[in-house]
C-alpha cells in the first residue's frame, strides 16, 4: 500500500474498533509509517503497540527475503500472536 492510500486509509479508521495497532513495513518505510501515520493515529487516538518491525532494504516484490529477516518476520509474527485477545 503506498503511503498516501495508507494514510487516508489511517484517517478513516474508527478509534473506538481499534484495539491497537502494530507498525510494520519495508524498505524506507520507518520514516514514511513510524512518523507519518503514527502521528495520524496517536492524533485519533488509537493505540500503538510497542513492538514492531522495519526491514530496511528488502523489496518484498522481489522475494529477496534473507534467512535472517525470515527469521525476524518469524520471530515478530510469533511475538504477536494472541496479542488481540491479551
Amino acid at each position: 500500500m503506498q503511503s498516501d492510500n495508507l494514510k487516508e486509509y489511517a484517517q478513516k479508521l474508527d478509534p473506538s474498533q481499534i484495539g491497537e495497532v502494530v507498525l510494520f513495513g519495508t524498505g524506507g518505510s520507518f520514516f514514511t509509517i513510524e512518523k507519518g501515520i503514527g502521528k495520524i493515529l496517536k492524533e485519533r487516538k488509537i493505540p500503538i503497540d510497542k513492538k514492531s518491525l522495519f526491514l530496511h532494504g528488502l523489496m518484498p516484490k522481489l522475494g529477496n527475503f534473507s534467512s535472517h529477516q525470515k527469521e525476524e518476520i518469524t520471530s515478530f509474527a510469533d511475538s504477536l500472536k494472541g496479542a488481540a485477545h491479551a
